[in-house]
């Protein structure tokens, strides 16, 4: 069970990364217009640029990097716990308070509904796969 959440929470973190990076660079895919992107991801009519983006994939390829490795010490099971933690406080707050933490105006109805189908079950499943892949192995 440890090695499956591990080996689907690694995938999906790193293809996360890889989608924000590719969204630095200009794309807008899976979405028609760089508008349709922000409205739907950003919940704002402006994508937050480049900078944003890259600090999107280096928090999520990290993330992805730390439950790729097996936690056979203290550190390293902290580390998976702390990404787990994060993603299920996300999962838990939600994308409007989120984005009202971050300082940004208030989320656009796409956003919204993006985030209650899509990125809170998304945080929810990566942050209990976290977990999972950081438990100790039975002895």
């Amino acid at each position: 069970m440890r090695l499956l959440a591990r080996v689907i929470t690694t995938t999906t973190l790193t293809g996360i990364a890889a989608l924000h990076a590719a969204w630095a660079t200009g794309s807008a895919f899976p979405f028609a217009t760089r508008e349709e992107l922000a409205d739907t991801v950003v919940g704002s009519p402006e994508f937050p640029g480049a900078n944003a983006c890259w600090t999107v994939t280096a928090l999520a390829g990290t993330g992805a990097l730390l439950v790729a490795v097996q936690p056979r010490t203290t550190l390293v099971r902290l580390a998976h716990r702390g990404v787990a933690a994060t993603l299920l406080a996300r999962a838990i707050i939600g994308g409007r308070t989120s984005t009202q933490l971050l300082g940004l105006p208030e989320p656009s109805r796409a956003f919204l509904d993006a985030d209650k189908k899509i990125y809170r079950p998304l945080c929810l499943t990566l942050g209990v796969g976290a977990w999972v892949s950081a438990s100790p192995a039975r002895q």
